[in-house]
C-alpha cells in the first residue's frame, strides 16, 4: 500500500514513549487509537488522505430500528453507508452513538449483518497499519502523554497534564501550515483503496474477500 519514508506508524512512537514512561501503563491498540486521533481529529490534513471504498463491516444488533457498526480507527471523514456497493439506492440512515467509552455509528436496521462504507482516512502499510506522518511523530508522543497524565491533573495531583495540553495545542497549529511532505507523484495519484485489497484496518478484521 504505503511505500514512502515520509510515513511511519505508532510502533516507532511506542518505542520512543517507553523509554522515559515508567509508571505509565498503556497498550499498543492504544497508542495506534491515540496517534490516529492526532491526524484525523487534530491535524486534519486532507493531502494525506487516502479514499477507502467498499469496505465491509459487521453491524451489531441494537434494536427493532436500529444496528451498530464500529469505524476503522483510521477515518477522516466518512462518505457513504450502503447495504450492496452494486446497487446504488441503497444508501442507509445513519447516526453516531457513543457507548461504554466506545464510539459506533447507528445504522437503520433493514436484518442486515453487514454493511459497506466509503470513507476518507490515513493511509496504511500492506499488513492494515495505519501510518502517520514522521513529522508528526513529536505531536502524537505529546498527545499521549497528555491522555496518560490527564487524570491526574483533573485529580489536582499534577498540572502536567495543562503543560502538555499547551504543548499538543502549539504543535498542531505549526503542523497544519507544513506542507514539506508533498512530493510531485502525490498531485499525480489517486489513492483509492478498494475493500478487496486488504484484510484489515487497525486492530480491526473487515469482511471483504480479498481476491
Amino acid at each position: 500500500m504505503k511505500k514512502n519514508s515520509f510515513y511511519t506508524d505508532h510502533h516507532e512512537v511506542m518505542a520512543s514513549l517507553g523509554l522515559y514512561l515508567k509508571r505509565k501503563d498503556f497498550s499498543e491498540v492504544e497508542v495506534m487509537r491515540w496517534c490516529q486521533e492526532v491526524e484525523t481529529l487534530h491535524i486534519k490534513d486532507p493531502s494525506t488522505m487516502w479514499r477507502f471504498e467498499e469496505i465491509k463491516i459487521e453491524t451489531i444488533d441494537y434494536n427493532s430500528d436500529w444496528k451498530l457498526f464500529e469505524l476503522p480507527c483510521n477515518v477522516f471523514r466518512l462518505l457513504n453507508v450502503y447495504e450492496d456497493p452494486d446497487n446504488p439506492i441503497s444508501h442507509l440512515k445513519h447516526k453516531w452513538l457513543n457507548q461504554n467509552n466506545r464510539v459506533y455509528k447507528m445504522v437503520e436496521n433493514r436484518n442486515q449483518d453487514s454493511i459497506y462504507i466509503n470513507y476518507i482516512g490515513t493511509p496504511i502499510s500492506d499488513d492494515g497499519v495505519p501510518l502517520i506522518l514522521k513529522t508528526h511523530v513529536p505531536a502524537c508522543e505529546t498527545y499521549i502523554q497528555m491522555k496518560l497524565y490527564w487524570e491526574d491533573t483533573l485529580d489536582g495531583k499534577s498540572q502536567v497534564g495543562w503543560h502538555l495540553s499547551k504543548k499538543f495545542s502549539g504543535q498542531v497549529t505549526h503542523l497544519k501550515n507544513d506542507v514539506t511532505h508533498l512530493d510531485a507523484e502525490h498531485f499525480n495519484r489517486l489513492n483509492v483503496i478498494n475493500g478487496d485489497m486488504i484484510e484489515s484496518i487497525g486492530n480491526m478484521r473487515i469482511l471483504n474477500k480479498i481476491v
